[in-house]
């Protein structure tokens, strides 16, 4: 027996592919995403607008500034971006990132080695 532990937002079809592989499986929603109603990418433009790069910690983080955006996103993607893993950056790609630094893993540490391998390359 699988159990997937995740939030109202995670990979739906993980059940039907652990049954499909000859598992017993059941997804249990733990935690809800909310976008925060506040969020306002247009006043991050005008207050980082020197940042040399944006920590995006999952692809609903994305999909949250993309919604969002409005229009300061052609701004905001010209910004080089970190991704804490391989989904969110194939998240921040498919939304139009030009550059995108995959962290190696989701500890703080790797993240932040992520960010310093981005400072290093603006720098060359």
């Amino acid at each position: 027996f699988a159990g997937h532990f995740t939030s109202d937002l995670g990979l739906l079809t993980l059940v039907e592919h652990l049954t499909n592989g000859g598992f017993s499986a059941k997804r249990s929603e733990i935690s809800r995403v909310e976008i925060e109603e506040d969020l306002a990418p247009q006043r991050w433009w005008s207050e980082f607008r020197d940042c040399t790069g944006i920590v995006f910690s999952s692809p609903s983080a994305v999909r949250a500034v993309i919604s969002r955006g409005e229009e300061c996103l052609d701004k905001l993607k010209s910004i080089p971006a970190v991704a804490a893993g391989e989904t969110t950056a194939g998240e921040l790609i498919e939304q139009g990132w030009k550059s995108v630094e995959i962290s190696l893993g989701s500890t703080a540490g790797d993240l932040v080695s992520a960010c310093s391998r981005l400072f290093l390359q603006q720098e060359d």
